[in-house]
């Protein structure tokens, strides 16, 4: 199986100027969480929805919807897109990038062929190729896998949370809006519960 079968040969990309806000909203309205950074038809960086989110100031912040707002317009997709991107070839093993992925803790790899974005891999597209993926690994390489990785190299790091005082309403919208399952609830940097 190769890149090309499973990639979206369509990728949504933005240019460095743009801010936050607009980027934010694009990928709201796109679905995705993983955005392209193109200068005309090259591949300058890549941001994601994490990236926006830890650009974003904490949940307790003082500041006004209005204020956030504000920073976020003046907040570029270049100040804070991942500027050196893995990339592939569209001809190559999806399995291999397929572990390509989970070695570096990346959601997406963009497609390029000849120096040109031709469409992105990401996690969701290896999640639909995964069962085939899985079947040919060997027993010996799946436990290896497994006994070998860690929580740290899968775990998320710097996750949203919100304190105990948050309205709730607050606290879904958090939820809702970046598709979240689970957010912790932290008092004093101690985890003190968490809501589902």
């Amino acid at each position: 199986m190769r890149v090309k079968e499973w990639m979206s040969s369509s990728p949504t990309t933005t240019d460095p100027k743009t801010s936050m806000s607009e980027a934010r909203e694009l990928m709201r309205r796109k679905g995705i969480r993983h955005l392209l950074v193109t200068e005309g038809e090259r591949l300058v960086g890549i941001v994601t929805d994490r990236d926006i989110r830890l650009n974003l100031p904490s949940p307790a912040t003082s500041l006004s919807m209005w204020e956030i707002n504000y920073l976020l317009t003046k907040l570029t997709v270049g100040d804070v897109m991942t500027k050196f991107v893995i990339t592939v070839e569209p001809g190559r093993p999806v399995e291999e990038e397929a572990r390509l992925m989970l070695e570096h803790r990346i959601g997406a790899l963009p497609v390029v062929e000849d120096g040109l974005l031709v469409g992105i891999l990401t996690d969701r597209d290896v999640a639909r190729v995964a069962p085939s993926i899985l079947t040919s690994l060997s027993p010996e390489e799946y436990n290896r896998i497994f006994e070998e990785t860690s929580v740290v190299k899968v775990m998320t790091r710097n996750p949203l949370f919100t304190a105990p005082h948050t309205p709730l309403a607050e606290a879904v919208s958090l939820l809702q809006e970046n598709r979240l399952g689970c957010l912790p609830v932290v008092e004093d940097g101690h985890l003190v519960g968490i809501i589902t």
